[in-house]
């Protein structure tokens, strides 16, 4: 473990400091996809600057070979390692342009008939992570890829202002984007949350047991979901019928609060005039009789001193 953190640490030095030495370097592709697995998998730094450093190892390594080399020359092996560089890449750091170099790569092994179902799975993926639901859509519809998951159409917003932050709304058969921002004015919650997740079903179903509870979620709160992969449309709907007064949206790829969705679920924030006052992550189902005291207190909607420990931002 050791080694592997000192050579992550060698190569983002050499990035950083020697560019030159780093492009004269004859590294293989197998190597630069291990270089880049690592990058994405350090945790002793912040994803911002993990991403960052990351995004740096695939831009200097991997677009090169999809940009200006001949992807018909590479045998099976390089082709399976750039596709898989391009999907970790874009797992961690959605971006259209990643998708792009997976559809690029997949075509290449298609023609040379290597394409399998979990290539066209990630790649599905892959469309629902940047918000390309049309594409993904179609992968089922035209090409008839019974394996893949049906997604509903999806309906755009019209006349958006560039990078302004959207949410997806699901409705019964559809997915409806639409403006999204937190409000200037009074108090208000957004929890990020998932239909899957068993932490914020029980908060879900404590908050609306509880009568006070439930109306200020109802009225002040707005439940959003990062949509990292595979979009199982069915427990949306499901969680939609269970809480309907918590109906749970997809967060668009400009998001209404920076790094909203990069927390766990569930994660409470809560705004006071537009302003994120204090947040709360995960759902502790021993104190979920008090937990939301304090950070209700702090924007106003429940009186009673905020003597909590609770993060403030």
């Amino acid at each position: 473990m050791k080694e592997k953190l000192y050579a992550l640490f060698t190569a983002l030095l050499l990035l950083g400091l020697f560019p030159e030495a780093w492009a004269a370097a004859d590294a293989s592709i197998k190597n630069n996809y291990n270089q880049l697995q690592e990058a994405y998998e350090n945790t002793n730094i912040i994803p911002s600057k993990r991403n960052s450093s990351a995004k740096s190892l695939y831009l200097k390594n991997f677009r090169p070979i999809l940009t200006n080399s001949n992807l018909k020359e590479l045998d099976a092996k390089d082709l399976e390692y750039i596709f898989q560089a391009t999907s970790i890449a874009n797992f961690y750091d959605p971006d259209i342009k990643y998708v792009d170099d997976m559809n690029k790569v997949s075509e290449h092994l298609r023609l040379k008939g290597l394409i399998k179902k979990r290539h066209l799975v990630d790649l599905q993926n892959a469309y629902i992570s940047t918000r390309q639901f049309e594409s993904a859509r179609s992968m089922v519809n035209k090409k008839n890829l019974d394996y893949l998951k049906i997604i509903p159409k999806a309906h755009r917003a019209e006349n958006l202002a560039l990078k302004q932050p959207t949410i997806w709304e699901i409705e019964k058969s559809s997915l409806k984007e639409r403006a999204f921002s937190i409000p200037q004015q009074g108090p208000f919650i957004i929890v990020v949350s998932n239909p899957l997740c068993g932490f914020c079903i029980a908060a879900a179903k404590y908050i609306s047991g509880d009568k006070e509870l439930e109306n200020i979620f109802a009225e002040h709160s707005y439940w959003l979901t990062e949509p990292r992969g595979a979009l199982y449309f069915e427990h949306f709907q499901r969680w939609s019928q269970n809480y309907s007064k918590f109906p749970v949206g997809l967060i668009g790829i400009t998001p209404p609060w920076p790094g909203l969705g990069n927390t766990g679920t569930p994660t409470f924030y809560f705004f006071s005039d537009g302003k994120l006052i204090q947040s709360l992550r995960g759902w502790p189902r021993d104190k979920e009789d008090t937990v939301l005291d304090a950070p209700l207190a702090a924007i106003g909607l429940k009186n009673v001193k905020t003597t909590s420990s609770l993060s403030k931002e």
